[in-house]
Parts: C-alpha cells; sequence; structure tokens
C-alpha cells in the first residue's frame, strides 16, 4: 500500500489538505508500520492535527513544518510520565511517512472534561478548580529536559505582533487600540523562572473519570505546544475554556496552585489579562464571546469580569 502526501500548501488548514479517505490511507500504513493493524479506526474531529484512534492507540499525523510538535510531544511525554496526579499518554512509536511527522501515543480511558463540566455544580467545579490548580504546580515542579526552551525568542515574536495579530482576529476597535497601553501600563510580564509548560490546558485536554457520582481529573493529552516558560502563561487557557469567568473558580485554582492570598487583587486580575493577550492563541474577540452578553467598555473591566480573583458571593 502507498500513499500520496498533499501538496503543503500552508494557505490551507493541514486537515483540509486531503480527503477524509487519503488520511486513512495515511493513517492505515503508520498502524502497519508498528503492528497495530488491523484495528478500529477513528478519526478525532476537532483540532488542526490529523489525529486518528487506532485501537487502543493514537496516531497524530502533521505537516513538515510542524515538525516541531511531535518533537514536544515525543520528548515532554518522556519527561513528564508518571510523575504528574494524573496520566499522560504513553509514548509508543514516532517516525515520518513521506516526510510527514507523526507520533502514536497510548490512548487514555476517560473522557474530556468538556464533556462533563456543563452538568456538575458548583461544589464539584471548585473542588476540581483546586485540583486544576494542583495540576499545573505538579508540572511546573519538573524538571526541564524535553520542554523547548526557547521562550526569550518565542515571547518577543509573541509581543512583536500581538497588535497586528488581535486586530487580524477582530473586536470592537476601542478595545483593540486600548491593548498597548494596557500592557506598558501593566508592565513586563516575562521575568522570573522558567518552568516546564503544557501552554494549552484546555477541557478538551483534560481528562476526567467518574466515580460514583464523583468526577475526578484523571489525564492531561496534547503536549504539542508544551515549552518551557514563566508559569504565568499557563493559566490563560484554563480561565479562558475552563472557568470562563465564574466567580470564584480562578481564586480556587491560584490559591491551590499555592499563590498567597495577598496577591490575588484587581491588580493581579489585569496582569492575567495581560498574559492572556499576549498568549500566541488568544483572541481578543472569543475572550469577549466568552462572557457575552455583558460588553466590557474596557480592558479593565474585561479584567474584573474574566479574570476576577474575587472569592464567589
Amino acid at each position: 500500500m502507498s500513499w500520496t502526501p498533499p501538496a503543503n500548501d500552508r494557505r490551507v488548514p493541514f486537515r483540509q489538505r486531503a480527503t477524509a479517505g487519503e488520511w486513512r490511507a495515511a493513517i492505515e500504513l503508520v498502524a502497519r508500520r508498528h503492528g497495530l493493524f488491523p484495528c478500529e479506526l477513528e478519526p478525532y474531529e476537532k483540532g488542526e492535527t490529523v489525529v486518528w484512534r487506532a485501537g487502543e492507540h493514537v496516531i497524530k499525523l502533521t505537516s513538515p513544518e510542524c515538525a516541531y510538535q511531535i518533537e514536544a510531544e515525543v520528548g515532554c511525554l518522556g519527561a513528564v510520565a508518571g510523575k504528574l496526579p494524573v496520566e499522560v499518554p504513553r509514548l509508543f512509536a514516532h517516525g515520518e511517512l513521506e516526510g510527514f511527522p507523526y507520533v502514536v501515543m497510548q490512548r487514555l480511558g476517560g473522557r474530556p472534561l468538556a464533556e462533563v463540566w456543563p452538568r456538575l455544580d458548583a461544589e464539584q467545579r471548585r473542588r476540581l478548580a483546586g485540583d486544576l490548580g494542583r495540576l499545573c504546580h505538579a508540572l511546573h515542579a519538573l524538571p526541564p529536559p524535553g520542554f523547548r526552551p526557547d521562550w526569550e525568542s518565542f515571547f518577543r515574536s509573541c509581543r512583536a505582533d500581538l497588535p497586528e495579530r488581535q486586530r487580524r482576529y477582530g473586536g470592537p476597535l476601542p478595545l483593540l487600540e486600548a491593548i498597548e497601553p494596557f500592557l506598558r501600563r501593566v508592565g513586563p510580564l516575562d521575568d522570573g523562572p522558567l518552568v516546564p509548560l503544557h501552554t494549552e490546558v484546555l477541557d478538551q485536554h483534560v481528562y476526567v473519570v467518574e466515580e460514583g457520582g464523583t468526577v475526578q481529573l484523571s489525564g492531561l493529552i496534547d503536549f504539542a505546544d508544551a515549552r518551557l516558560g514563566p508559569y504565568e502563561y499557563e493559566f490563560s487557557g484554563v480561565i479562558e475554556f475552563i472557568f470562563r469567568g465564574e466567580p470564584g473558580l480562578l481564586r480556587e485554582f491560584l490559591l491551590a496552585y499555592g499563590l498567597p492570598e495577598a496577591r490575588l487583587t484587581s491588580a493581579y486580575s489585569e496582569t492575567l489579562l495581560a498574559w492572556s493577550l499576549s498568549h500566541r492563541f488568544t483572541q481578543l474577540r472569543r475572550l469577549l464571546a466568552v462572557i457575552a452578553p455583558r460588553a466590557p467598555e474596557s480592558l479593565e473591566a474585561l479584567a474584573a469580569i474574566l479574570f476576577s480573583v474575587e472569592p464567589a458571593r
């Protein structure tokens, strides 16, 4: 069996460069190469990378220009295996198919937090917020080998194109124009030691299991964009995709992470917004959609809503 790789046209999202049947042929080749086939093959529909379930394994295939993501998965999974309070996928194999890098990993049990979060009551969410804080702290306390070390150049590029990037994503012009003055007022963000970061602790990447009516964190997947960096860069995904401005959750998370209560002020909420705006994948328009129909007239007001560290009332 052979596979003809798609044209490497960067203007087209990677998953759209070939048909589902063509991607299936590639995944089957990888599965056969590593002794997994015959097995049930099923695509995951979300995300930009081609990811398929292959029985009890997961195969992730990406474009040559994104080889660094496969390298990150390989390096980081080995570095964190058995060292976190949750499971991470066990690395099975990695290689290239016609120049396209891939990794084969264990498929974790449980299911994404996104599938259960909406039906959890306030107490369960509060408990899981604390567990997420402890998980992030455990990750950040690990030794750095395996994680990309190029923080300085990476963050410099994030800040250099930040205004244009946010304008490209869209949003209210007064808030877009306020970004640079806001960041200058908050001040430098990249001070402090560099720690291992996942960078996308999202509700789709955190896995849970349910036992006796209690939901517990069980796994963390997708280390493709993991790197070394200051710990606060980590918090953006948790805030936007999991807590979504729900009162008290961010405070519970930060206290469980280990921040002193005296640190949790309105000024710190603005610092967290500054980190989020600087995150490579954050969009101001998307942050505003999280808290809709509320429409803050300033970035300070946005920080007070979505990044509030006040206790729940």
